[in-house]
């Protein structure tokens, strides 16, 4: 018993040794290194979600890569379902996330067939529908079906569902996640 309590201390005190990244931009890359990165507004927005040993249902809170496969022969087209948060306060509860979805059958502008979601705290930002090619794109430069990476850039202009006028603007977006992906600091 005293060994079981000694572990779940020394659990604790591994968690807090977890520390936020610093605020750069992930490099652009396509070898499935389970990156995401963006300027929101000219600000870095890298996820963060700090998690301990025991929480596992929180372990795939900053980064969540889920693929569904459309057709049997496990080739293209993919839906793929990628979800980042960024805790704003640790422990308090205040966040803010990207929601990025797709299906994918090549490499290329996904044009408008994309959804996207930011959300901080209780605000969420869309882009406008119909989608403009040149305020919004997400670019797939790379799917590989036999490794499962998918890696690409995105930028768009989101708008506050509740207030039109409310803005974020998204530049140099990038990610290279596997297919399954699920991580926590």
């Amino acid at each position: 018993m005293k060994k079981f309590f000694l572990l779940l201390l020394l659990a604790g005190v591994q968690c807090k040794k977890s520390y936020p990244p610093p605020n750069i931009l992930p490099p652009l890359t396509q070898e499935g290194k389970n990156t995401f990165g963006c300027n929101i507004n000219g600000l870095v927005w890298i996820p963060y979600y700090a998690c301990g040993l025991i929480e596992i249902p929180n372990r795939c809170k900053e980064l969540s890569s889920v693929l569904s496969i459309v057709n049997t022969n496990r080739k293209l087209p993919i839906d793929w379902q990628l979800t980042v948060i960024r805790e704003l306060k640790p422990g308090g509860g205040a966040f803010s996330a990207f929601y990025l979805g797709a299906r994918i059958g090549q490499t290329g502008n996904l044009g408008s067939f994309f959804t996207v979601t930011y959300r901080k705290d209780s605000i969420y930002y869309n882009p406008q529908y119909p989608i403009n090619n040149a305020s919004n794109a997400i670019n797939v430069t790379k799917v590989d079906t036999l490794n499962q990476i998918i890696s690409g850039t995105f930028y768009f202009t989101l708008f506050n569902s509740s207030d039109p006028k409310d803005s974020v603007v998204v530049t140099d977006g990038r990610f290279d996640v596997t297919y399954k992906a699920c991580l926590c600091h």
